[in-house]
């Protein structure tokens, strides 16, 4: 038997030779998920020794990560807003640039008594709306995604996080055959161009596509979406979206020409525009 900190060592080494970017990160992550031990209790007791069943099951875990399969993947949950949420194949890793979305959604809803209604588009893990519910415990949400598998483990968040009573997710294609007016509708769609040569391999050959790719500019999920978010808002209802790098003015172009006014740009951390907020028009 060794101990943890001696087996982070050994696999962070092993992950900095196949030039991955966060080897101690990953390395880490993998011990405490297969021993159940935290951080805190890592530090506390570094000569922890593992069991021989431990260290194989690290080890088979260690072996997919050097194969490009992402973390989240492989511990099956990812930290978004401060909260765990379980992900898999089926569902997009949450990113903290989408906490963005969230900031900009709280802004429009300051009354944390008032009972909004919200909805989300491509909900994925249910993160984004899980987390505005967490925030505004009078609201309650609908979340879409053309996934049933997505659907399903959505759906296991909000139970585990206490806010299934207040969250509905069903399978859709983004507003077809939703009905009621909504105060918010936010929504993180792919927006990645088909051919876009940025996108890493890690990424193209785990995550789904269907949540990764938008079109041959990215953007043909906002020009689906566009139409029945406006008729689905209330009058002063608001629509946030995410989308990527240099996406903005074409963005603004199609909610401008279906019927909305920007109201706000929003920057992510690394200071790239993020998140566009539109109402509709006023006539």
């Amino acid at each position: 038997m060794i101990t943890i900190q001696k087996l982070i060592r050994g696999w962070a080494a092993r992950f900095e030779q196949a030039e991955l970017a966060t080897p101690i990160i990953d390395a880490r992550a993998l011990a405490l998920f297969v021993t159940g031990l935290t951080r805190e209790e890592l530090i506390a007791d570094p000569d922890f020794r593992l069991t021989e069943a431990q260290i194989r099951e690290v080890e088979r875990l260690a072996e997919r990560r050097l194969t490009g399969e992402p973390i989240a993947y492989l511990v099956g949950q990812k930290e978004f807003w401060g909260l765990t949420f379980k992900v898999t194949p089926e569902t997009l890793i949450p990113r903290p640039d989408t906490e963005t979305l969230v900031e900009m959604a709280l802004a429009q809803m300051p009354d944390k008594e008032r009972a909004y209604r919200l909805l989300d588009l491509g909900t994925g893990s249910g993160c984004l709306l899980l987390a505005l519910l967490s925030e505004r415990a009078a609201a309650t949400g609908v979340g879409v995604d053309l996934s049933q598998g997505a659907i399903e483990v959505a759906q296991e968040n909000a139970q585990a996080l206490g806010l299934s009573s207040r969250a509905r997710f069903c399978q859709g294609n983004w507003t077809e055959g939703l009905v009621g007016a909504f105060d918010l509708v936010v929504s993180n769609p792919p927006y990645i161009a088909d051919d876009d040569p940025k996108v890493s391999p890690e990424v193209r050959a785990h995550e789904p596509a269907s949540a990764l790719f938008g079109g041959p500019d990215g953007l043909d999920p906002l020009r689906a979406q566009a139409p029945g978010v406006r008729d689905l808002l209330t009058k002063e209802g608001s629509y946030i979206m995410e989308y990527g790098q240099d996406q903005t003015d074409l963005a603004a172009q199609i909610l401008q020409a279906e019927g909305f006014e920007i109201a706000e740009i929003r920057r992510d951390l690394a200071g790239i525009e993020r998140a566009i907020l539109a109402k509709v028009a006023k006539m």
